[in-house]
Formats: C-alpha cells, sequence, structure tokens
C-alpha cells in the first residue's frame, strides 16, 4: 500500500522510498515508474501514484487559500487590483476633503501675521531647492510664485501661493510640475515649525485666540495628510492623472506593491513597511485579498508549468522566511506559516526523488548495493549484469509482481505517516528465493 501524509488539508500519498528517503528505493521506483521492467500493474500503480500526487497538492494549494481567506470570497490572480485601489482613493479623497476643509475655515477667520524672519527662512530654502534643480528659463511661473511668497505677510497669503503652486504642480507643463510640486514639499516641511512658532508667540498660558487655533489644526491636519498620502505606496496605487485617471492601473496594482515574483521580496527595500502601511488604511476584507494574492505569488516560486516542484517552492519558501521574516510575518502570520512550511516540506519529498539517470542496469544495482550498506561498486562484472537482465527478463511486462514493501514502511502494513489507500502489490510462488525479490529491508 502506499502512504498518507498527515496534517494536510488534503492527505498527499506517498511511496515507501518518499517516506523513507532511502535513495535505493526510490531508484527502484523510478525504474518501476518508466517501465524498465516492463508495462504493468507497478508501472502503472506508480503512474496513478503520480498524479494523485499532483492532485493532492493543487488540492492543498486551494484549500489553503481558503483557509487564508477566512470567509471572505476568494479571489483569482490579479483580481484585489481594482477593489484595493478604489478603497484606498475613497479614503484619501475623505482625508483631503477633511484637510481642506479645515483650510477653509481658517481662511474665512481674521488673517494671522507670520514673522518676516520665519517667511525670509522658507523662502531661502525655496529659491536654494530651486536654484539647485530647475531654472527661471524653463520654468518662469513657478519663479514668479517664489517671489510672491518672499512679500507674504500672513499664514492665509502663504496658504493662497502654495495653492497656486499645487495647481502648476498638476497642470503644467513638465519643467513646471517638477519646479512647482518641489515647492510645495518645501512648504510642507515647513508648516509645522511655523505653526509652532505662531502658538509661542505671546501666547503662552493664555487663551489662544480662535483663528490662530484654527491655522494651526489645518497645518497640523495637512501634514499628517501629506505624509501618509503624498508618498511611499499609498502614492503609487492612488495618485491621478490631471484628467483624474489614475496613473496606476488596476491590473498594475498588484505588480507594484509585490514585483513579479515572490522571490525577490527577500531584498525589496522597506517592503515590510509598505505591507504595515496597506494594512493599517485598509480594512479587514481589503486586506485579506492582499493577502490572497501573496499567496497566489508565493506558490508560484514551486510552479512548473502545470508541474509543482516542492524542491524549487521549499529552497524559496525557507529563504524568504530567513530573509524577510517581518514581511512574511504581516501577510501570514506564524500559524499558516507552520502549515505551509509542513506542506513545503512533503511537497519536496514527492516531487523530488533519486533517479536512475543513466538509465542502466548496473547503475541502478550500484544503488541498491548501496542501499544494503556496501561500498560503492567501481566495477559491475559481467555476471552480476546477466543476473539481473536475467531477473528482469524473467518477470516481462506483465508477470512483474511489486515488492510490497516497496510502498510501506519496514514491518508495518498501517504506514505510522498515515493510512493505506490501496491494496498493495505481493510476491507470488516464483518469487520465492529470487536473489532481488528477497534482498533485505532497508
Amino acid at each position: 500500500s502506499f502512504g498518507l501524509s498527515k496534517n494536510l488539508p488534503e492527505p498527499i500519498p506517498m511511496s515507501r522510498g518518499q517516506m523513507s528517503g532511502n535513495k535505493a528505493d526510490q531508484v527502484f521506483e523510478n525504474q518501476i515508474e518508466e517501465g524498465f521492467f516492463g508495462e504493468g500493474a507497478g508501472m502503472n500503480a506508480m503512474t496513478v501514484l503520480k498524479q494523485k500526487q499532483k492532485d493532492a497538492i493543487d488540492e492543498n494549494i486551494g484549500k489553503f487559500q481558503d483557509e487564508l481567506a477566512g470567509g471572505n470570497p476568494m479571489i483569482g490572480r490579479n483580481d484585489m487590483g481594482e477593489d484595493v485601489q478604489t478603497a484606498l482613493d475613497i479614503k484619501r479623497t475623505a482625508e483631503y476633503d477633511k484637510a481642506d476643509k479645515l483650510y477653509k475655515e481658517a481662511r474665512a477667520l481674521d488673517p494671522v501675521l507670520v514673522n518676516a524672519d520665519d517667511v525670509t527662512r522658507i523662502h531661502t530654502k525655496m529659491l536654494d531647492n530651486y536654484t539647485a534643480q530647475f531654472g527661471k528659463i524653463n520654468s518662469p511661473k513657478t519663479f514668479e510664485h517664489i517671489e510672491e511668497f518672499g512679500k507674504a505677510k500672513t499664514i492665509r497669503e502663504i496658504f493662497e501661493i502654495r495653492q497656486r503652486l499645487t495647481t502648476l504642480s498638476n497642470k503644467g507643463e513638465d519643467s513646471e510640475r517638477g519646479a512647482s510640486g518641489s515647492m510645495v514639499a518645501v512648504i510642507d516641511s515647513e508648516l509645522d515649525d511655523l505653526a509652532n512658532t505662531i502658538l509661542k508667540q505671546g501666547w503662552k498660558d493664555k487663551m489662544i485666540p480662535d483663528n490662530v487655533a484654527k491655522w494651526f489644526d489645518a497645518i497640523s491636519s495637512y501634514k499628517a495628510y501629506a505624509q501618509k498620502w503624498n508618498d511611499g505606496i499609498l502614492d503609487v496605487i492612488t495618485k491621478k492623472k490631471p484628467n483624474g485617471e489614475f496613473e496606476t492601473s488596476a491590473e498594475s496594482v498588484a505588480n507594484k506593491i509585490f514585483t513579479l515574483s515572490a522571490v525577490s521580496w527577500a531584498g525589496k527595500n522597506n517592503f515590510h513597511r509598505s505591507l504595515e502601511t496597506l494594512k493599517k488604511s485598509l480594512d479587514p476584507s481589503e486586506w485579506n485579498k492582499i493577502q490572497q494574492e501573496a499567496f497566489i505569488r508565493l506558490m508560484d516560486m514551486g510552479r512548473r508549468g502545470e508541474n509543482f516542484s516542492g524542491k524549487t517552492f521549499s529552497k524559496n519558501f525557507e529563504m524568504l522566511k530567513e530573509k524577510a521574516p517581518k514581511s512574511m510575518d504581516i501577510l501570514f502570520g506564524k500559524e499558516f506559516l507552520n502549515k505551509v512550511t509542513q506542506f513545503s516540506k512533503i511537497a519536496e519529498k514527492v516531487t523530488n526523488t533519486a533517479k536512475n539517470t543513466s538509465r542502466s542496469a548496473s547503475s541502478l544495482l550500484n544503488m541498491l548495493w548501496m542501499g544494503l550498506g556496501g561500498q560503492k561498486l567501481t566495477m559491475m562484472t559481467l555476471g552480476l549484469n546477466t543476473q539481473y537482465k536475467n531477473i528482469a527478463s524473467i518477470r516481462g511486462s506483465n508477470r512483474i509482481n511489486y515488492d510490497k514493501q516497496m510502498f510501506d514502511p519496514k514491518g508495518v502494513k498501517e504506514p505510522s505517516s498515515g493510512v493505506g489507500l490501496t491494496t498493495g502489490f505481493g510476491t507470488t510462488r516464483e518469487d520465492e528465493g529470487d536473489p532481488f525479490m528477497d534482498r533485505p529491508r532497508l
């Protein structure tokens, strides 16, 4: 009988050689599968076993994704892009509207004067940045707004200039867009210091006037918005063109988050920070779609066309756990990772077994001899080789009876690692005393 792996969503059938790891058994089983002894029940059994293993691996992958979904709908490859992008865009718009509302309320109140030294300091930084990266010839409109900033006397004037720069960065010519956007960034980086300076000027231990408090709230709110949405993975996913379309298509969202191959996660800088940001910014149901997409790409590491290489998957999976532990934990959690680890080890066992690459009888005998504990044969005598061929010839394509212990652990009818799947192939009376079938069990 074959054995079944335990503790997986879908048990995977295994041969004796796969369960024991004995290379001699694995080579022998490979010879049966390839019809070395002829096309009979044993060859058919190994063919059926391979197909059942392939089906069980696919079943496990599907059931693992279902478990990860946790009651949410299961998704296909790249299906999460539109939903995640839309959900984040709604949140970004809502947070921008909140910050903008505070600015509108502040602008409606009495003007709040700013210290001339603060204006000069910010103006100087803007000029330095502009001169180093751009130029008056290529972006004259941006330069005009910089000069206007140097004359500002109130916070309201500063934000009116900032608004004009923002509009230019979104709708201006390419050279103007880059220069004006850079100036907005300089202003934003100084807003918090400017607000704190205003609060400290004569208002210590006193009631802060409403117009000053409103501007402070507006500045703080916009700073929080800008830090969250104007950079990093959230900006990549939700940033829009002047015509209102997303710069990143819904189909490309998953690639922007994960890159094309999960193997690259190990070297992806700040990948875990991007995942943390997405997890905090999305509702659980939307975040789960990202988890499922990650799992699909994780399993791709073992895909070879229609087949699955447990060896390749296990190698890459262990590498990711070692080099990207934070990212893996954020995406899947330790308990789920432990289950996938067990799956990877079983998948490696059933898809990576020893084979008789020389396709010769002497090579197989050598492997069997080593399995019996003998030294590696440096020379195969003609007599031994002839005897082996005679044994194979006697069986013929339809008369071979395969050793039932080939598929069972030694001396155990019901494998300790699982339960029986089918009845085994035993020896007949003609096999009694056969030097091959009666070889010592490993």
